[in-house]
């Protein structure tokens, strides 16, 4: 199912789709404190597009932030499955190169390179090259 299907049934339900791609990974939470160790092998993602795992990083709930892991095989991407959501996302690029297209707009971002944008346009982020691989991390304002 796509994430933009998977947004639909949330708000059907008056929830949030943070909160149907599972719990968060056993990690330590205290006084708003929460730790995530290991994050990128020990958090369950969920498939999206074509070669991407996507991993929201801990619980939305309670937090002001969402943060996530991208991992993009070559040629990975979900620009077919475009959602927007209220408020601001960043999204950090930790390894290769990636494209943000914000509706119609392609934005180009390498390695060490940091976007911020207004979330309420549909977005998806693809993998820029047909032989590596990328990875971004980034995060959201809840509730999307």
């Amino acid at each position: 199912m796509s994430l933009k299907r998977l947004q639909l049934v949330a708000e059907h339900f008056g929830g949030h789709i943070t909160a149907l791609l599972g719990e968060p990974p056993p990690g330590s939470q205290t006084g708003g404190v929460e730790i995530i160790r290991n994050c990128a092998a020990s958090v369950p993602g969920v498939r999206r597009g074509r070669g991407v795992l996507y991993q929201l990083l801990g619980s939305g709930r309670d937090h002001t932030i969402q943060p996530y892991l991208l991992s993009f095989d070559p040629g990975g991407g979900y620009d077919r499955d475009m959602i927007g959501h209220p408020g601001e996302e960043i999204a950090y690029v930790l390894h290769g190169q990636v494209e943000l297209l914000i509706e119609n707009e392609c934005h180009g971002l390498s390695q060490g390179d940091l976007i911020r944008f207004r979330a309420e346009r549909p977005h998806a982020f693809r993998n820029a090259s047909k032989v590596g691989v990328a990875a971004v991390i980034g995060a959201a304002t809840p509730p999307w």
